[in-house]
């Protein structure tokens, strides 16, 4: 038994071994994270299958795509508060809970039920 252990121990472990990218692949990780690109986009462009990288570098797509996403907030806001009133209506009701109708305290009341029908 203990010969088998010092085997395991000699060769390291079994696997395949991690991926390791380059920074220029990193960057471009980063970037197709950005731009919301999906795990298999990103795989077939990198050339790794896609389960890979997110084994992998799962981290760096994350963040990438927060990025991405934060960067199209950013933009929106900037788009809505220049007087875009396509976008401040659109981020109102998204965001804010904003309707085009209101309702009126009337409309939220239950109609009243009546079983006297006569025919």
């Amino acid at each position: 038994m203990k010969k088998k252990e010092e085997e395991v121990k000699e060769r390291g472990k079994a696997g395949r071994p991690e991926l390791k990218l380059t920074e220029e692949q990193l960057e471009l990780l980063t970037k197709l994270a950005s731009i919301q690109c999906s795990p298999k986009e990103m795989g077939f462009i990198m050339g790794y299958d896609f389960r890979t990288l997110v084994k992998w570098h799962s981290d760096i797509i994350e963040q990438g795509k927060a990025n991405g996403k934060l960067a199209l907030r950013r933009k929106q806001m900037e788009v809505a508060m220049s007087g875009n009133p396509t976008l401040l209506i659109w981020l109102g009701k998204n965001w804010l809970n904003q309707t085009d109708v209101p309702l009126s305290e009337s409309d939220a009341k239950i109609l009243p039920w009546n079983d006297d029908v006569g025919i």
